[in-house]
């Protein structure tokens, strides 16, 4: 969003100077003298003066007035945001002439600290259901199993052992729902398996144990109830409570395990002990579950911004949970270094209203946005200095080349007008050197803009949309009494106007630049706040899933069957390779030393390599031996692999298990 809107025309703070020169009493003179130009000014009436010298025909944004001596006296009432006056008339010599000037009204803000309440995420009780299979996922057997483990033996006398096995279920179904001020959860283990080994000693001739065995099924229920909070640095702080465990139809009288039940140890008190087990890591681990996937959310993030360094850190202000669903409140401070403006800051508006949506209801207020805006006009982020296309260059009456600079002396203001978001920018200084140009080869003039502005993300491209736009001018500097470029100043507003939906190639940028190649993304569709306030955005939990998973920097998992390819080279027993980018099939029982860089390698069983060089690719099969001297290399091994990383910066990843296929590799090989 706000890489988009920082390709807009540019804009940094500078000096306000009056372009008109100094005339004498009795010359034409057409020029607004109140308010102060580039005036940061409450909402509410005030007194406009100008002076009309001379002057027929005069007009204070487009109601005519009557100059009384020369003067002109009026007021205005100014609305949050941009206000321009345009002040034209006509001289002695039946030219037209204007005069143009624009404030900033409203409340303003510092850009410092946190914008409170900056944004607004609803996740409804149907979007929780969907987060469902996401639980799930999470949810780890081998945890269990080391807490079941910890119990065992769960009988043992000088006759009796019992010990409980790794138990096994299938996919968990997971019921989020939300409650009065919590989250209750209900975790369902189908499909549960426990197998049960019963130890009688000396129970057979001989002084031969007998050994019973068997798998007991049952159906496993988890009740639990999470509460969450905002911690004090920024971030989340949870609670789970585990209300019930219940294991259904769990019975030990299946064969000989009934003597087990009947001799030693009653099934309930099996149940009941494996209910605890279950209820005391389970707890824990989805509390270490929603931690890990909240560690991190008020931490300080760094983005790149039209070459600008932003750090943006997001602050956990709220957390409302009601039947209806949970609420999060984010305050967001944002930071790009530059030279402080003058000014008091940037229009301040009051946050939007909490509202709720889709499954995911997003809200941007505006006032995030203005905060967001001002730091990259601030910064210089927003200047502009582009080639001129044809079409522009013409209207300047340039030929051949030209080029355009822009800046502007009062900060962005992203607001609402008429059910849809406005970008205006006032007082923008404009220079446009046109060699050889029809009205000077240098011109100067000042503008003000005001656009309809529409978020754009298509799943391809991200940005702005600009669109009706509303365009005033006036000559500036040099270009003062220009008379030719004076009467071309109403066609330059009109095609500047229309012209503002070609600026928006400019505006957005392809996501594969952001997040890589091959990222594309569901198409999304923006509103507005039913306050006014904000940007919105409805979404599915399918849709969150589709980018999460799309933008997840988490590379995949390595395979666990590697293909040897049929360019791999079988190489021999005792050979010393010291050429980079080698592929090499190292065979059983073979030893190879390489002193190169970049190779790849195929390790089979009691086979061995010593690398000394950087930026190797070792795949390792049970039993392989790889000695890494050179650092910078990565080595994916089984876990019976032996690695030798002497130098200590390696990047060695178990893959359990990891095989290498053969079928394509070279012959004669290690077959």
């Amino acid at each position: 969003m706000l890489l988009a809107l920082s390709l807009l025309l540019g804009c940094a703070p500078t000096p306000l100077d009056a372009d008109a020169p100094a005339s004498g009493p009795t010359e034409p003179e057409l020029r607004l003298t109140s308010p102060g130009l580039g005036a940061y000014l409450p909402v509410g009436t005030t007194p406009v003066t100008a002076i009309a010298r001379q002057m027929v025909d005069v007009a204070l944004d487009g109601a005519p007035v009557t100059p009384a001596d020369g003067q002109v006296l009026g007021h205005r009432d100014l609305v949050v945001g941009l206000n321009t006056f345009l002040l034209t008339g006509t001289d002695p010599e039946g030219l037209a002439q204007r005069d143009m000037l624009a404030v900033l009204a409203g409340t303003f803000t510092a850009p410092e600290g946190l914008v409170a309440e900056a944004i607004r995420v609803h996740l409804s009780a149907e979007g929780l259901a969907a987060t469902g299979p996401l639980v799930a996922d999470l949810l780890d057997p081998a945890e269990l199993n080391a807490e079941l483990a910890a119990n065992n033996p769960v009988y043992d006398d000088p006759t009796t052992r019992i010990e409980l096995g790794e138990l096994t279920f299938a996919e968990p179904l997971i019921e989020i729902v939300p409650a009065a001020g919590y989250l209750t959860l209900r975790v369902e283990l189908p499909d549960f398996v426990l197998p049960i080994d019963a130890t009688l000693k000396d129970a057979l001739p001989f002084g031969i144990d007998l050994e019973i065995g068997a798998d007991i099924e049952s159906q496993v229920t988890l009740d639990l109830r999470v509460w969450a909070r905002p911690d004090d640095q920024g971030g989340v702080r949870t609670h789970v409570e585990v209300t019930e465990v219940s294991l259904d139809e769990f019975d030990l009288d299946t064969g000989l395990l009934e003597l087990v039940d009947w001799m030693f140890i009653d099934d309930d008190d099996l149940a009941d002990m494996i209910e605890d087990s279950l209820g005391s890591e389970l707890g824990p681990m989805i509390d270490a579950m929603i931690a890990e996937t909240t560690t991190g959310l008020g931490d300080p993030v760094e983005a790149d911004l039209l070459d600008q360094t932003a750090v943006i850190a997001p602050w956990v202000a709220a957390i409302d949970i009601d039947p209806a669903g949970v609420g999060l409140t984010l305050a967001m401070a944002i930071d790009i270094e530059g030279a402080a403006p003058p000014g008091p800051g940037h229009v301040h508006l009051p946050p939007p209203d909490p509202s709720t949506g889709g499954e995911v209801h997003l809200t941007v207020s505006d006032d995030f946005m203005n905060r967001a805006l001002f730091e990259l006009w601030a910064s210089g982020g927003l200047d502009g200095d582009k080639e001129l296309d044809p079409a522009t260059l013409f209207l300047f009456g340039g030929t051949g080349s030209g080029r355009m600079r822009t800046r502007s002396a009062l900060p962005p203001v992203w607001l609402e007008r008429d059910g849809e978001a406005r970008l205006q920018l006032g007082e923008i200084a404009v220079e446009v050197d046109t060699p050889g140009g029809q009205y000077g080869e240098h011109l100067e003039l000042v503008m003000s803009l005001d656009a309809r502005a529409e978020l754009v993300f298509d799943g391809v491209v991200a940005g702005v949309a600009l669109s009706r736009g509303e365009v005033v001018m006036r000559l500036a500097g040099a270009s003062v009494g220009n008379e030719a470029l004076a009467a071309k100043l109403d066609q330059l507003q009109t095609a500047f106007g229309l012209a503002i939906g070609t600026m928006n190639e400019d505006l957005q940028a392809p996501l594969s630049d952001l997040l890589g190649e091959g990222v594309v993304l569901p198409a999304l569709s923006f509103g507005r706040d039913p306050g006014h306030l904000g940007t919105t955005l409805d979404l599915t939990m399918a849709e969150v899933m589709a980018m999460l998973e799309a933008t997840d920097p988490t590379p995949p998992p390595p395979p666990n069957d590697v293909v040897v390819p049929g360019t791999a080279t079988v190489l021999d027993d005792d050979v010393e390779l010291s050429t980079d980018g080698d592929e090499g099939w190292i065979c059983r029982r073979d030893d190879v030393v390489t002193t190169g860089d970049g190779g790849t390698w195929y390790v089979s069983e009691d086979a061995s390599l010593r690398i000394e060089g950087s930026g190797h690719v070792v795949w390792a099969e049970d039993d392989a031996e790889i000695v890494l001297v050179g650092p910078g290399n990565t080595v994916y091994a089984d876990p019976g692999a032996r690695i030798d990383d002497r130098d200590g910066s390696n990047a060695v990843i178990l893959v359990d298990p990891l095989t290498l296929d053969t079928s394509a590799a070279p012959q004669p090989g290690c077959t």
